[in-house]
C-alpha cells in the first residue's frame, strides 16, 4: 500500500493496477488456475505411465507363467484356481490379479516394483486381505504352512531391499528377489 495525500491507495502486487489486493486479483486466480491445471494434467499424465508400465509388467509375467491346461492359475497363497479369461470365471474360479510380495512402498527402487520374481498370483481376497503386510507377516499370520515350505529361505531386510538368506555358495543374491 502506497500512501497519497492523507488516503491509503492499494497497488496489487501481481498486476501493479490500483484498487485491489493480491488476494482479489483476477489475473492472479487466473494463473493459479492455470498452474492447478498443469499439476493436474502432470499427475494424470505420471498415473497413466505407471498403469502402462504395471500392464506391461502383468502381460510379461503372464507370458513367462502360463496357465495350466485348465486356463488356470492357482493363488499362490489359499490354492484357489485363478483365470484370466472372463470365459472361464464361475463361482470355483475367480479372476486372477497379481500380488507383490513384497509390497511396493518397501521397495526401494521402482525397477523392483516391476520385478517379475517379486510377482505371484493370488485371489482378489488374499490379495485385499494381505494389502501392504510383508511377505512373512501376512504367512505367519494366516498361511503358516508357507513359512514351512519356504525353510531357512524367509528373506532378510537390509537397507531397505528385501534379501535373500546368503550361503556360501550364493554370490550374486545382490538385491534381487529369489525364492
Amino acid at each position: 500500500m502506497r500512501k497519497r495525500r492523507g488516503v491509503r491507495t492499494i497497488i496489487c502486487s501481481v498486476c501493479s493496477t490500483l484498487g485491489h489486493t493480491e488476494h482479489e486479483c483476477k489475473r492472479r486466480k487466473r494463473e493459479l488456475a492455470a498452474r492447478r491445471s498443469r499439476q493436474l494434467a502432470m499427475r494424470k499424465e505420471r498415473e497413466a505411465e505407471k498403469e502402462r508400465l504395471w500392464l506391461a509388467t502383468r502381460r510379461r509375467w503372464i507370458k513367462q507363467n502360463p496357465p495350466d491346461k485348465n486356463h488356470c492359475w492357482y493363488c499362490h497363497y489359499c490354492g484357489v484356481p485363478l483365470t484370466n479369461e472372463w470365459k472361464y470365471l464361475s463361482a470355483d474360479v475367480g479372476k486372477l490379479s497379481l500380488d507383490h510380495k513384497h509390497p511396493r512402498k518397501s521397495i526401494v527402487g521402482e525397477e523392483l516394483v516391476h520385478d517379475l520374481e517379486n510377482l505371484v498370483p493370488c485371489c482378489y481376497e488374499d490379495n485385499r486381505l494381505k494389502g501392504s503386510l510383508s511377505y512373512v507377516t501376512f504367512c505367519r499370520k494366516y498361511y503358516p504352512h508357507l513359512l514351512k515350505l519356504l525353510g531357512d529361505k524367509t528373506p532378510k531386510v537390509v537397507g531397505g531391499l528385501f534379501l535373500d538368506s546368503v550361503s556360501n555358495n550364493d554370490t550374486d543374491s545382490g538385491n534381487r528377489l529369489h525364492w
